[in-house]
């Protein structure tokens, strides 16, 4: 397959140089059986039912009621809790040389949707998801017998683009000139994955967990290319989200000898971004994950480690300070990750003596997680900081 304008994103990993212990909160680890996604899983039950077997494994499966000419293939993860179900039609090379959710999803999608049991129901959920189809090659008038044959048509040979556009992705497969389909459809975390939010909300904290207990490969070094700031103070990284005082920017005093990153009194608000940015040694942050149902989970981890794990999610963290008090510094962090259409926010709050103490203070944060990509200023309306 030839593959144009995929979207990719560099997954940034970090050391571990920190610790992490629970304090306090309502959140239990998932146990083995609680694993995987409910909606993957009621698809592979929907499989296996028309397979009349009582469960699908790893492998591939021909539904020859569904789709006689492609098989289906399931993938489970080293617990065997499934974690892909969906037609085979894309090669191995462009799955792992072009990666993207995209090709897994239509892979699934174009599954759920023969699942269907008639036209009308496969046009409800399309409309319902804001899915859209398009074929040059065969009429969609009758969504089922289509979609049947574009999928029988799938080959090696076909060309493929993915592009992005107004938070929508777009998958457009050409066959010899001609757009045997192109699959239209949000950027959304919940359609991409097949997970819940509830779902999604409370696989952070096991995530974190399992990140810690394996070793993690630092990213390959960079230059570190420094940009004036202001009198004795460089800039690097300077990249910002929906509003300019919302940044990526880490910040540096150089010399002849020696180049070190700020973190004084002297110099607050960029020194509170270097905590997050780019990663202070030794400073703690209590995070207080907000959960559905009032409810909280609450740990204690190094800021630099925490910010690392996010990173390796294939999140870019940003900035902000908001408040400069007489005591405290109030702000907010953003980990936004465009290619699965959601962000991280942790409203932070640290006593101002954390810049003379970094090991003596701490850092605080309430963090809300899977917000879908929309308006940022409207973000901080909608979650009202209530660290204390």
């Amino acid at each position: 397959m030839k593959v144009r304008g995929v979207v990719c994103c560099l997954l940034l990993v970090g050391v571990i140089g920190g610790h992490l212990s629970a304090v306090a909160g309502t959140f239990a680890v998932p146990s083995p059986s609680e694993k995987g996604y409910q909606y993957i899983r009621e698809l592979a039950i929907e499989v296996a039912t028309r397979l009349h077997r009582s469960e699908v494994g790893p492998g591939e499966y021909y539904l020859t009621d569904v789709c006689p000419d492609r098989p289906v293939v399931v993938l489970a993860d080293a617990d065997r809790h499934i974690r892909h179900i969906g037609f085979r039609l894309f090669s191995d090379f462009v799955l792992s040389q072009h990666p993207s959710p995209v090709y897994r999803f239509v892979e699934r999608y174009l599954l759920e949707l023969l699942l269907q049991k008639n036209n009308s129901e496969v046009q409800a959920k399309l409309q319902r998801e804001r899915v859209s189809l398009t074929s040059e090659c065969y009429s969609l008038t009758d969504y089922r017998s289509a979609i049947r044959r574009i999928v029988a048509d799938f080959s090696d040979d076909l060309s493929l683009y993915v592009s992005t556009r107004d938070h929508y992705y777009q998958l457009s497969c050409r066959k010899g000139g001609r757009l045997l389909l192109a699959v239209r459809f949000p950027v959304r975390y919940e359609l991409l994955t097949g997970c819940s939010k509830l779902e999604a909300e409370h696989s952070v904290y096991p995530s974190f967990l399992n990140y810690l207990s394996h070793p993690q490969v630092p990213a390959v070094s960079r230059p570190l290319v420094l940009s004036s700031y202001k009198q004795g103070l460089f800039s690097a990284n300077e990249d910002s989200y929906g509003m300019p005082e919302i940044q990526s920017t880490a910040y540096y005093q150089a010399s002849a000898q020696d180049t070190a990153l700020v973190f004084s009194q002297e110099y607050e608000l960029e020194s509170a971004c270097n905590l997050f940015n780019a990663g202070i040694d030794g400073v703690e942050m209590q995070v207080r994950q907000k959960l559905y149902g009032d409810k909280t989970n609450t740990f204690v981890s190094s800021i630099k480690v925490f910010m690392d794990f996010l990173r390796s999610q294939g999140c870019t963290v940003y900035t902000t300070v908001q408040e400069v008090g007489k005591e405290q510094i109030k702000g907010a962090v953003l980990a936004v990750n465009p290619e699965y259409g959601y962000q991280h926010l942790l409203l932070f709050r640290f006593d101002r003596r954390l810049f003379a103490a970094p090991r003596k203070e701490r850092v605080t944060a309430d963090m809300y997680c899977y917000i879908p990509i929309h308006n940022v200023k409207s973000l901080f309306d909608e979650h009202p900081s209530k660290t204390n």
